[in-house]
């Protein structure tokens, strides 16, 4: 199940509300940030790219009042996990990272 939580996001699918992730999470459903606007972290700056890493790990933490600790990167491919953009995703305090692509990357 994938879904999508925010205040900027693509125009469809529908948005879930904050109520229905916090419902899930609370009924052992795993929840994990993917940024805050689903944003190509291939094609951002850095600075971008932590708010956006950092931010949406921020945003759920409250929300969940709970530890969040996987992040998967969107669109998933060597251009977004990019040794910077993985280094961002450790210092956002996030312990693993996951993609679309074979191999470890982090």
């Amino acid at each position: 199940m994938v879904s999508l939580v925010g205040q900027e996001a693509i125009d469809s699918p529908p948005l879930d509300d904050v109520g229905q992730v916090v419902d899930l999470y609370r009924h052992g459903f795993q929840i994990e940030p993917h940024t805050r606007t689903h944003a190509n972290l291939g094609d951002i700056s850095s600075e971008k790219a932590w708010e956006e890493v950092h931010g949406s790990r921020m945003d759920l933490e409250e929300k969940v009042s709970a530890a969040i600790n996987l992040f998967a990167y969107p669109y998933g491919r060597e251009h977004q996990t990019t040794e910077g953009n993985r280094e961002l995703v450790k210092k956002a305090g996030f312990h693993r990272g996951c993609s679309c692509y074979g191999g470890i990357n982090h």
